[in-house]
């Protein structure tokens, strides 16, 4: 008991750490520390108590935890919410999404997730890269970066039963991103039932909007593109063209690199819609 007394004094102090914040698992850590507060040792059930303090390493992981719970929780699961509440008529749908899409907590979200993976990276730099702690971090940190920047589209709309809405989500990645994306969207209450069209044959379509300048012999060369790619010009001015396509991804992307012939003003997509080939569906 001298011993740890003596210890205490001269800044011993013990700290819960992270093993793995992928897994939870966490160990005590006893350490000395200069800067400590002057403490003293209690005791329980006849034991010495160590007193604690509180390392960098736990707040990071405190912060990265909350980011990551918000992270669960918007957009996809308040977009559910918004696309469930509004199927009384399809401007009320697409108002809510609006809403959602401009809501200043999204935008908070997205600054203070920003925030938050500079200050790791900050932190990151002061650990030893060949500790445990430090490549495990890294590995995480990595994990989320990949997971964000790897959804490419996301449609809501309704369905035949009154009570359910469909989520189309377009994510490419590792099949480690790929099962972390699918159990998070599992762990949504929203989530009634996931299913992953690419295990299967399957249909996709996308619609698209494209605005483009139509002037002289440009206008000529624009439908011919447009008759090409099975498309239909829907609105004309005196300058413009306004197209409307529909296809895969693919045949999207390029027919606009086939409008290089003129300027494209404005161009809206939906997001991919699929639907599984044969009598595999999406039932409850």
């Amino acid at each position: 008991d001298l011993t740890v007394e003596t210890g205490v004094s001269n800044g011993m102090r013990a700290s819960l750490e992270s093993g793995s914040i992928i897994t939870g698992a966490k160990f005590v850590n006893i350490d000395y520390y200069a800067d400590a507060e002057p403490a003293q040792i209690d005791t329980f059930l006849d034991y010495p108590t160590i007193p604690t303090i509180e390392t960098g390493l736990g707040q990071i992981q405190y912060k990265v935890e909350t980011i990551l719970d918000k992270v669960n929780n918007l957009p996809l699961e308040d977009t559910v919410t918004a696309a469930n509440s509004a199927l009384a008529s399809l401007d009320d749908t697409l108002a809510s999404l609006d809403h959602i899409l401009e809501n200043e907590s999204t935008r908070d979200l997205t600054r203070q997730l920003q925030e938050t993976l500079s200050e790791l990276q900050t932190a990151l730099g002061g650990l030893s890269p060949g500790s445990g702690i430090y490549q495990s971090l890294d590995a995480s940190l990595l994990q989320l970066n990949r997971t964000l920047d790897n959804i490419e589209s996301l449609t809501v709309a309704p369905t035949e039963d009154n009570t359910l809405s469909r989520l189309t989500l377009v994510t490419t990645g590792s099949d480690e991103v790929i099962e972390q994306i699918t159990k998070q969207l599992n762990k949504l209450v929203d989530v009634v039932k996931l299913m992953d069209l690419t295990e299967g044959a399957h249909i996709e379509r996308e619609l698209m909007l494209v605005k483009v300048v139509a002037r002289d012999a440009q206008r000529d060369e624009v439908k011919r593109l447009v008759d090409i790619f099975r498309g239909r010009i829907i609105d004309v001015t005196n300058d413009t063209y306004t197209i409307e396509l529909t296809g895969s991804g693919d045949k999207i992307d390029a027919f606009i690199e086939a409008l290089s012939v003129t300027e494209i003003i404005e161009v809206v997509r939906s997001g991919v819609s699929g639907i599984a080939r044969g009598t595999r569906a999406l039932k409850i």
